[in-house]
């Protein structure tokens, strides 16, 4: 997080490139043009990717690496992850319904 002081459309670009290399790398096919949420190694990329961009045009307000980046948002999200799953194990929040069922086509 490089405390960036506004999003800036080249910065959504940026993200979105990523998006799609990942799915280049992993396979395009009709029924795989973009990660799913379950690929989660794909944001810690994108926020790496993002934060240069912010450097690069002058809207952060932290300098980083992309390393450094990449290292501390998998940090966060695998976090974020872990408190999720042991939340869910423990009943105090729901799973995730499953593609298809009833939970889902109401939403």
């Amino acid at each position: 997080d490089v405390r960036a002081s506004t999003i800036t459309d080249e910065m959504a670009i940026v993200a979105s490139e990523t998006l799609a290399q990942m799915a280049e790398e992993k396979g395009l096919s009709p029924d795989y043009i973009l990660p799913t949420m379950d690929e989660w190694d794909v944001f810690p990329r994108e926020a790496a990717a993002v934060a240069m961009k912010a450097q690069e045009q002058g809207v952060a307000r932290l300098t980083t690496t992309y390393d450094e980046e990449y290292a501390r948002a998998t940090a966060i999200i695998r976090c974020a992850r872990e408190m999720t799953q042991m939340l869910m194990e423990r009943d105090f929040i729901p799973g995730a319904p499953e593609v298809g069922s009833d939970r889902v086509r109401r939403c």
